[in-house]
């Protein structure tokens, strides 16, 4: 079995095109790494981000003065294919 040093060796060494073509099968190779799964991560991580979190205070502040300027939101069952439904149900907290 090789190591993880292996594979990234062989990876670079292979040609573009090949590097390409096995970047679009990442998701499938590392499940973990798409879809809701990734969010529900990515929401448990702790770690301080002050510009993104300064970031969403300001979309939120705006969402709360005036939800209308948020359209795409009204249509919650496209939203939810679009995001998924633990975005979707993040975003709703916020109204």
């Amino acid at each position: 079995m090789s190591t993880a040093r292996e594979i990234e060796e062989a990876i670079r060494s292979l040609p573009a095109s090949e590097r390409n073509k096995l970047l679009h099968h990442i998701p499938d190779l590392f499940p973990e790494l798409s879809g809701d799964a990734e969010w529900e991560r990515i929401i448990a991580d702790e770690r301080p981000r002050p510009a993104l979190t300064q970031m969403l205070d300001e979309i939120e502040d705006e969402f709360r003065r005036g939800p209308e300027k948020f359209s795409e939101l009204s249509g919650k069952g496209r939203l939810r294919k679009t995001l998924g439904a633990s975005q979707v149900d993040w975003l709703n907290r916020l109204g």
